[in-house]
């Protein structure tokens, strides 16, 4: 259970992190240095989101497929949240 907190905690910090990144680059488009930094923070979030995804297929073996929870993830995001938050 706490594993499941501390990934989907992980994924939302590298998220913002890879949104901060983006509207840096998006500010200086020419720039390589945002551009590469972009990169690297979307890669850390999409494998901080496929680490959440197969933890909460894990966690409740198999009932939730990859798909549910990828759809969850981005549709269900406030009541995640929330039931993180009672973990």
């Amino acid at each position: 259970m706490e594993n499941l907190k501390m990934l989907f905690t992980n994924y939302i910090n590298l998220e913002a992190a890879a949104n901060a990144a983006d509207f840096a680059w998006e500010q200086d488009p020419e720039n390589e240095e945002l551009e590469a930094a972009f990169d690297r923070a979307y890669e850390a979030e999409h494998e901080a989101h496929q680490a959440l995804i197969d933890e909460i297929v894990s966690f409740t073996s198999g009932r939730i497929d990859a798909a549910v929870a990828r759809k969850m993830l981005g549709s269900k995001r406030d009541e995640l949240m929330a039931l993180m938050a009672l973990i």
